[in-house]
């Protein structure tokens, strides 16, 4: 496996090798996949070169310090070694690797040091991989000062958030890092599968089904709840100019702690975290 870029997640600053247009993929360099060869999308092309450009290069030569290990799903791997250099460099920060093979048994690898300190790598094959790598971030960082909007925008986007929803956390009821996760769980099948669910089913009971079996219990309010206009003006909740009605929401214990939100016009609305609203 080869890596053609890496991205620091914190900076979100790219580099690349400064020996990458030599670099052998097929039977050509890079320099001749790019420049010598012709391709269908022209444009494309353009964008792949001016992306590498703009990348950062590391103009000394390396190898992997020694005594580390690449592993890969607990079993060792080639890899290329500006994985290596770059988690020493930056210790302690998540890197994306932009990967240029197949990626063999997960999107994740894990670098070992000679202390044993391990290091995590994600592989980034296509545009799906980007949503994974940030919500491993989160998974790992969610409660340091990682800006979450920021990073929540890119694990899930095909969410719209309210502001200020990530503030809210502290609304939730129980241990602070569980109810972390779990929020990202839901949120997760959320950006997944919310809007095909919702295109799929038109019922109720369809939809709580269908998301029950990506293992998120939700529902929306109770005709008790509806029928009394001040309980659900408290479910209402902007985003921008524009009033959502957040009556569903997901529950991430029985009793207590949910998180509500809407599906309208194809788009996905997550207006707000509470330990739980008057019914």
């Amino acid at each position: 496996m080869s890596a053609l870029a890496l991205s620091i997640v914190e900076s979100g600053a790219a580099y690349k090798w400064s020996c990458i247009w030599e670099y052998e993929w097929g039977s050509s360099t890079v320099y001749d996949v790019l420049f010598a060869r012709q391709w269908e999308d022209s444009d494309a092309r353009r964008l792949v070169i001016a992306a590498l450009v703009k990348c950062v290069d590391w103009d000394f030569e390396f190898d992997l310090p020694h005594g580390w290990t690449i592993l890969f799903d607990g079993a060792l791997r080639e890899f290329a070694p500006t994985l290596g250099v770059m988690t020493k460099v930056h210790d302690g920060q998540r890197l994306a690797a932009i990967v240029s093979g197949a990626v063999e048994g997960g999107r994740s690898s894990t670098i070992v040091d000679e202390q044993g300190i391990a290091r995590s790598i994600s592989c980034v094959r296509e545009a799906s991989d980007v949503a994974h790598h940030w919500r491993n971030v989160l998974k790992i960082e969610g409660g340091s000062r990682l800006d979450l909007e920021f990073a929540a925008k890119r694990a899930f986007p095909n969410l719209v958030f309210s502001e200020g929803f990530f503030g809210q956390f502290g609304r939730l009821q129980g241990d602070r890092r569980e109810n972390r996760l779990k929020v990202f769980a839901h949120l997760e099948v959320l950006s997944d599968y919310g809007t095909l669910i919702w295109a799929q089913w038109t019922q109720a009971h369809e939809r709580i089904a269908a998301m029950g079996s990506r293992g998120v219990t939700c529902s929306p309010e109770s005709s008790g709840t509806r029928s009394q206009s001040g309980k659900m003006d408290q479910r209402r909740v902007f985003f921008g100019d524009r009033e959502v009605l957040c009556e569903w929401h997901t529950k991430l214990e029985p009793n207590r702690n949910r998180i509500h939100f809407s599906i309208e016009n194809g788009a996905v609305f997550v207006g707000r975290m509470v330990g739980h609203l008057p019914t």
